[in-house]
């Protein structure tokens, strides 16, 4: 079986998904994804949003504390490797 992209705008998540009927995708989905082929493949995390979901209405702080740790680890690794390049130029 060959492993697909999430059809998600800026998702890079690989893997064996499922293809999706496009017409189950609610209008979020349906604005985050570039092109209607016949079927959509989407990850985990996208198919809950795309589809939607009966506990919508639980996602969003989870979605916006996931962001928020997400970008805290980034610039964590961004400090961590300016200070690396720092030390090797010395």
């Amino acid at each position: 079986m060959q492993q697909k992209k999430c059809d998600w705008m800026g998702c890079s998540e690989i893997g064996f998904f499922d293809g999706l009927d496009k017409t189950r995708l609610t209008e979020e989905a349906k604005r985050h994804i570039f092109a209607f082929l016949k079927l959509i493949f989407l990850c985990p995390y996208h198919f809950n949003r795309g589809v939607g979901n009966s506990d919508e209405k639980h996602q969003g702080p989870e979605t916006q504390t996931r962001i928020k740790e997400i970008m805290a680890r980034s610039n964590e690794l961004i400090a961590r490797s300016q200070a690396l390049y720092k030390k090797s130029r010395i």
